[in-house]
């Protein structure tokens, strides 16, 4: 197909455009493994790395190498993330000296519904109507429901 690229003059091209077609195909092929080779793991994060979905290694935040082309792939797990999930209380106010609200106070009738209100209002969060009014259908009392 390429053997008889002939220019103006006679000559033949096909050597030369055989050369920058490898050349070509050569460039990409580097380029693909650098970007399948380097990855970055974020600063909360940890990095699996599994070569032929095998357990290799883990690294830790920072940019590494691994083996091209899929033979090594990586998968990020947050593991200095907090993430929480409160049961049975609610955090008012998060810090060294916390204020927790549980659900003994709520049960028990100590707080008045205007005192429960602010300070779920002070957490930053809004207080659901109809979870008082359930609250206070359970309870029988008199509870002003918003």
């Amino acid at each position: 197909m390429l053997g008889s690229v002939k220019g103006p003059s006679g000559r033949n091209y096909a050597p030369k455009m055989m050369r920058l077609v490898e050349l070509i195909v050569f460039c990409i092929f580097v380029v693909v493994a650098i970007k399948t080779a380097v990855y970055t793991v974020p600063a909360d994060s940890a990095a699996v790395v599994k070569r032929f979905g095998k357990y290799n290694r883990t690294s830790e935040p920072g940019i590494y190498m691994m083996i091209p082309f899929g033979i090594e792939i990586t998968t990020d797990v947050p593991v200095k993330r907090v993430q929480k999930e409160e049961f049975d209380f609610r955090t008012l106010k998060a810090g060294v000296d916390s204020r927790y609200l549980g659900v003994d106070e709520i049960d028990s009738g100590r707080l008045a519904q205007e005192e429960l209100v602010s300070l779920i209002r002070e957490s930053g969060e809004r207080p659901s109507r109809s979870a008082l009014c359930q609250r206070a259908k359970i309870q029988r009392s008199l509870i002003f429901c918003l």
